[in-house]
């Protein structure tokens, strides 16, 4: 089957990810390119497989949407998820101790702190330790005794030990996940921009590789060539001055390498990604023609430009 490419006016017909007709699908709905939880709107969107896209939402979207850095940009923009306000959830451990809590942080609220596993005893010698918050000892303790009385067992606490009040957060970061769920980014606003076409590129194939991996080793072996986060010359060429609230995505034509296509998210020089999306010349583009779209994630709103409006842009910043 051979689809015709016209960057003016590209066709969406088939879902990226299941690669059928979206006319043949049994369920289809509107992917946002820049994730729902991030601040994305539906002006910046394809139809896709409704099955492909909920799947990909749990195993992509959801470890970049709550990993700790994106959760704590989310909370100070003020970006609301589906089910409310977000709250920035890190864990940790008491310091100097064992003891796992959850700290969970709210934009005008109070700081909570959650014991995780707060009883911890070992059935077959029946002892072990209880931890909990002083303001809330007697109740839980109350709680606990008469848990283990309906079971007909007697419980006595004693030793209280006091552990302190300072908490080491643990901000580990899953690189292989955030950049899996960057690379979807990237590989479906390049499908936004040349249409059905690009579903049958040769490095369209290694994105979808990388998307639809089972387990690091294979992220890792797509060939995507430069799928990185460096900031990078070229980075920093192809991305636009942004706000801390908004996220950008430019797709442009290189002469010499091909069409790249450059990610960034809440302007931070962290969350980037930087990859080839093409080295097929089918697409008729002209030297630094592309297109960049620009998410406010504060309003939902993309406002696009060309890319070599971009290009003189920086241009005349470089030589005002």
């Amino acid at each position: 089957m051979q689809y015709d490419c016209d960057i003016a006016d590209p066709t969406h017909n088939r879902c990226p990810y299941s690669l059928d007709l979206i006319s043949e699908l049994i369920d289809s709905n509107r992917e946002h390119i820049f994730q729902h939880a991030l601040g994305g709107g539906l002006d910046y969107s394809v139809s896709v497989d409704a099955k492909k896209n909920s799947d990909l939402g749990t195993l992509i979207d959801a470890p970049l949407i709550n990993s700790p850095l994106i959760a704590g940009l989310r909370m100070v923009h003020g970006i609301k998820s589906r089910s409310g306000p977000v709250k920035w959830k890190m864990r940790g451990r008491v310091k100097g101790t064992n003891k796992r809590v959850d700290v969970i942080f709210t934009g005008n609220g109070p700081v909570e702190v959650r014991i995780r596993e707060p009883v911890d005893i070992n059935q077959a010698r029946d002892e072990g330790t209880v931890t909990v918050k002083e303001e809330e000892a007697t109740d839980f303790l109350r709680e606990l005794g008469e848990s283990y009385a309906r079971k007909g067992k007697t419980v006595h606490f004693d030793n209280e030990i006091s552990l302190g009040d300072e908490i080491e957060l643990d901000i580990s970061l899953d690189q292989i996940s955030i950049k899996r769920a960057m690379a979807k980014i990237g590989y479906v606003a390049t499908y936004e921009y040349l249409g059905d076409a690009y579903l049958d590129d040769s490095i369209a194939k290694e994105w979808r590789k990388a998307i639809f991996a089972t387990t690091p080793e294979e992220v890792q072996s797509a060939q995507v060539h430069g799928l990185a986060f460096d900031a990078t010359q070229i980075l920093a060429l192809m991305l636009p001055n942004l706000q801390p609230h908004e996220h950008a995505v430019a797709i442009a034509n290189f002469p010499g390498i091909g069409l790249i296509t450059a990610v960034t998210l809440f302007g931070t020089s962290f969350h980037n990604l930087l990859a080839v999306a093409s080295e097929s010349p089918i697409y008729g583009l002209a030297e630094g023609e592309g297109k960049i779209a620009i998410c406010d994630a504060s309003s939902r709103k993309t406002r696009f430009m060309p890319f070599a409006d971009h290009l003189l842009q920086r241009a005349r910043e470089m030589f005002p």
